[in-house]
């Protein structure tokens, strides 16, 4: 079978149990893994026999999983080390199911990686009312500070709002960003909005509004997470369910969209977006805290004329007290998200339909 994974596997025995590294390394390989010669920081340690719990210690001061297996007391070792330190494993035989397990890693490792590497654009500054404090953020990402004026309009409508667009896409590649986020109401003065160029730039790379730092953040974390796009909304209504609205959402995320005007100004263009229904992760990293909420999208059309205007009904846990901007993503990535945070070190609290305001 071929390689699967990028994600190496270095084997972990006891002197006593050394010639069983030979026989576990057939069985991973054999599901196409690669196996390591030393243990390299996110890579999974595969514990293949007792009497490895000072080595297993030794092995996660570096950001790996371990991998506990049923038999020649793998488990035992790996439960004995866990009692003096808290770190991540999972417990599986050699098979497919492992290799499921094993992606996850991955992809929370990969996510992780890049991250490091990202430059984030903020153009025009963060807005006045965004009073959550995301200078954290700088601490992590590359922020590439933009002057507005680099921002240029021209022509009349729906051209007029698509130039913006085409300059942003001129910024992008003259700063080589990975993301951005845009002073938007600023562009009111030039007699447009951005709304429909982050609609289309949201396809292609994360791309916030009114410079909130958090909101992009938690973009670029789902984006590269999931290698999907997500949607940056308002919190506009709680309770049974919760409403949410923006006019930001990528064409991929809806069944239709219609070209409106901004709800604010009546300027501009608005997207008229019409979500499909589904089961939706919606996240915000905060500080050094993460809401992770599950969700199912209800209602994708509410035609309400006092919200912006894409508006979802959603069924999810309680997102208050992490600001107003949360994201949205199709898809349940809970588990990717909380294994993100144990390596980044944020503190995720999970909510949902069933646990409200629980922190797991």
């Amino acid at each position: 079978m071929g390689k699967v994974a990028d994600m190496k596997c270095y084997i972990l025995t006891s002197d006593l149990q050394r010639d069983r590294a030979k026989k576990i390394a057939e069985k991973l390989e054999s599901l196409g893994l690669e196996i390591a010669s030393e243990i390299e920081p996110y890579s999974c340690v595969v514990v293949a026999s007792g009497g490895t719990e000072r080595k297993i210690l030794e092995a996660v001061n570096e950001p790996v999983v371990v991998w506990a297996l049923p038999y020649y007391n793998s488990l035992p070792a790996v439960l004995e080390a866990y009692a003096v330190k808290e770190f991540r494993f999972f417990y599986s035989d050699i098979d497919e199911k492992a290799l499921e397990k094993i992606k996850i890693y991955e992809r929370v490792f990969n996510a992780i990686k890049r991250l490091r590497g990202i430059r984030l654009g903020i153009v025009g500054g963060v807005s006045d009312w965004i009073v959550t404090d995301g200078n954290w953020v700088r601490n992590l990402l590359e922020v590439v500070e933009i002057g507005l004026e680099d921002v240029r309009v021209e022509g009349e409508g729906v051209e007029r709002a698509y130039s913006v667009y085409n300059s942003l896409r001129e910024i992008i590649e003259r700063y080589e960003l990975d993301a951005l986020t845009i002073k938007c109401f600023d562009l009111l003065e030039k007699d447009t909005t951005a709304c429909l160029a982050l609609h289309l730039l949201n396809d292609e790379i994360p791309a916030g509004c009114e410079g909130d730092l958090e909101a992009v953040f938690t973009m670029i974390v789902l984006r590269l997470l999931t290698n999907q796009p997500c949607w940056m909304a308002n919190i506009n209504r709680i309770g049974r369910t919760a409403v949410l609205s923006h006019c930001t959402v990528p064409k991929s995320m809806c069944e239709y969209v219609k070209l409106t005007t901004h709800m604010e100004s009546g300027k501009g263009v608005g997207i008229e977006g019409v979500l499909r229904k589904g089961i939706v992760t919606i996240a915000r990293f905060r500080g050094k805290r993460a809401l992770i909420a599950r969700g199912r999208i209800l209602r994708g059309n509410l035609g309400d004329e006092t919200l912006c205007r894409t508006q979802v009904e959603v069924e999810t846990g309680d997102l208050i007290g992490f600001g107003n901007h949360v994201v949205l993503s199709y898809g349940d990535h809970v588990e990717l998200l909380k294994e993100f945070c144990f390596y980044t070190g944020f503190e995720p609290q999970i909510r949902g339909p069933h646990h409200r305001s629980v922190a797991d």
